[in-house]
């Protein structure tokens, strides 16, 4: 403030402390920048050189395994800082989900062998249907076509189609990009534990679930439903006490491949975020936040 007022009045610096009643060295002092601050103006440099160079596409997970490929070392958390601070916000892609159909229901193809004998032997009926794979490469399509046999003398049977199942990995590695991507928002902001629950039933999500005390205790922000994969999850925010924000997720336990076994607490570390995850009767638990895993034992 100081030099702007030199600047516009064209006074000296002397002059306008005199007048503020500031000493001179105090701003000499504040105007000379510190170590840390050069330091981080040269790689602030570089990782914006980086960012635009990829136009704008890699978030900070991205540009560190970049640095790192250049040789510079640089924690994650200083990459955040920095693009914060210059305001470098990497482009997050649109939504892509495949149709398989128009999505007509009151078109729907027709039931060729509706009022026919069930099919005794292989190649007299067939069923199809045909889906979609996310990759590396892209999305890519599968089709599957099976034969329909009801086998004599054995009796009647039926496919029932299941759900895919999803992994505790997977779950927390999506988890984890979203906290690095800060794509975590909330549906419904409240602390009310009852119109939380309220507002994940009427959404289809898991609602009857049961909270840590020591968790319970703390202040509830607000809920969101998200999908991961063919999973959907409740996702609860938690105030904690002087630490950053907790978020808990639950999951329908038998859509996880590997769920923790009941009365086992399994921790994990995915960059900057911990998770612990836990599992009862119907329900796996993660919680999730940007401390250690002895921070969130406490927790629980």
């Amino acid at each position: 403030m100081i030099q702007v007022i030199a600047h516009k009045t064209g006074g000296s610096i002397r002059k306008v402390c005199v007048v503020l009643g500031e000493a001179r060295s105090s701003f000499y002092d504040a105007s000379t920048p510190t170590a840390t601050q050069v330091a981080d103006a040269g790689m602030g440099d570089l990782i914006e050189a980086v960012f635009r160079r990829h136009r704008r596409r890699y978030g900070y997970r991205r540009l560190g395994q970049e640095l790192a490929d250049r040789g510079v070392t640089c924690a994650p958390a200083r990459i955040r800082r920095i693009m914060a601070q210059r305001a470098l916000r990497a482009i997050q892609p649109k939504t892509y989900i495949p149709k398989t159909s128009d999505g007509r229901a009151d078109k729907p193809s027709p039931n060729l062998i509706s009022g026919l004998p069930l099919p005794e032997a292989p190649d007299r009926a067939w069923a199809g249907d045909i889906t979609f794979i996310p990759t590396g490469a892209g999305w890519l399509w599968l089709a599957v076509a099976a034969s329909i046999v009801l086998p004599l003398g054995v009796g009647d049977f039926a496919l029932w189609p299941t759900a895919q199942r999803g992994t505790l990995a997977g779950v927390t590695s999506e988890v984890a990009r979203m906290y690095g991507e800060s794509r975590i928002s909330l549906g419904s902001m409240t602390s009310n534990d009852q119109k939380i629950r309220h507002w994940l039933k009427d959404d289809g999500a898991p609602h009857d679930f049961a909270v840590p005390a020591k968790l319970a205790s703390q202040r509830e922000l607000g809920c969101q439903v998200i999908d991961i994969g063919s999973l959907k999850v409740s996702l609860i925010c938690f105030q904690i006490s002087g630490r950053p924000m907790a978020h808990l997720l639950v999951i329908d336990r038998s859509l996880l491949a590997d769920a923790p076994v009941i009365g086992q607490t399994v921790y994990m570390q995915d960059d900057a975020v911990s998770f612990a995850s836990w599992s009862d009767t119907n329900r796996t638990y993660i919680l999730a936040s940007e401390v250690g895993a002895d921070d969130l034992r406490k927790l629980l």
